[in-house]
C-alpha cells in the first residue's frame, strides 16, 4: 500500500520542479536536444560548500553526441565550441572545489540528438 503512495509523491515532485530548472551536480549530464532547444546544468563538485584549497586547476568538459552528423554546441563560462563528428571539448579554469554553469544546444539537429557531458579536474594544467 505504501510504495505506490510514495511512487506518486515522487513523481508529483519531480513534475512540480519548473521546466527551466537546471540541474546540478557532478555528472555525468544526460539528454536529448532538438533544433534550437537548450538544456542547462551546474557543475558543482562541493555541493556542500566545504573549505577548500585555493589553487587553481582544469577543467575539462566533454560533449559526446549521436548521431555525429547533427551539430550541437557546449557552452561554459567564457567559451562556446561548436561540435563536430560527434564530440566538442572545452576547458574551464576553477578551484579543486567549484561550480560553473554548462549547457548543450542543438545547433543542427535532423530530429533529436542523445548527449552525454562529462567533466574531469587536472590538478596540474595540460603539458603542451
Amino acid at each position: 500500500m505504501r510504495v505506490p503512495a510514495l511512487a506518486a509523491i515522487g513523481l508529483v515532485s519531480v513534475l512540480a520542479l519548473p521546466a527551466s530548472a537546471a540541474v546540478e551536480g557532478s555528472g555525468p549530464f544526460v539528454g536529448q536536444v532538438a533544433q534550437g532547444e537548450t538544456d542547462s546544468y551546474v557543475y558543482d563538485n562541493d555541493p556542500s560548500n566545504n573549505p577548500c584549497i585555493q589553487i587553481a586547476v582544469t577543467y575539462t568538459v566533454s560533449l559526446t553526441y549521436t548521431p555525429g552528423s547533427d551539430t550541437l554546441t557546449l557552452a561554459v563560462p567564457g567559451k562556446t565550441v561548436t561540435g563536430a563528428n560527434g564530440a566538442a571539448t572545452a576547458t574551464v579554469w576553477g578551484s579543486p572545489c567549484t561550480r560553473f554553469p554548462l549547457s548543450v544546444t542543438g545547433t543542427s539537429v535532423a530530429s533529436t540528438a542523445t548527449y552525454a557531458v562529462t567533466v574531469t579536474r587536472q590538478i596540474l594544467p595540460p603539458l603542451s
